[in-house]
């Protein structure tokens, strides 16, 4: 019998679709919307919080846009079923034209909630966020 090799390609590419964890982040063209909830922000800001507004205009959609592509998604991430955490500082959820909607908590120390994974994922900067929320929570 005798064996064939594959092309060291497709080996590579085979791995990296396995451990590769695709973003959740729809395109630009797919976002109606995105509610973004915010129980207070950390050092005392004077807006008025707990805080929950729909967004709509094309700038706080890519701030939005923005801030969610600047997460490693592919990181494995601590699986949250070992840990117990406190209640998130906010949460962004993204509505599609297709009606789906995705939510991601988040802690203004960085990390992220990926629901769909049950993954705590590390180090977003979330300075776009925060002057998102300020800006939209007055």
């Amino acid at each position: 019998m005798k064996y064939h090799q594959a092309p060291i390609w497709l080996i590579v590419a085979a791995l990296i679709g396995c451990t590769a964890s695709r973003s959740p982040v729809p395109p630009a063209a797919e976002i109606v919307k995105a509610e973004l909830s915010v129980r207070a922000l950390p050092n005392g800001a004077r807006q008025k919080f707990p805080c929950t507004v729909t967004l709509d205009a094309r700038e706080d959609l890519a701030d939005v846009r923005a801030w969610l592509s600047s997460i490693d998604w592919s990181q494995p991430g601590q699986d949250m079923a070992v840990i117990l955490l406190p209640q998130p500082d906010g949460s962004v959820t993204i509505h599609q034209k297709d009606g789906t909607a995705t939510t991601f908590p988040f802690y203004w120390d960085g990390p992220v909630i990926r629901e769909k994974a049950n993954r705590l994922l590390t180090g977003a900067d979330v300075t776009r966020l925060r002057a998102l929320a300020l800006r939209a929570c007055k």
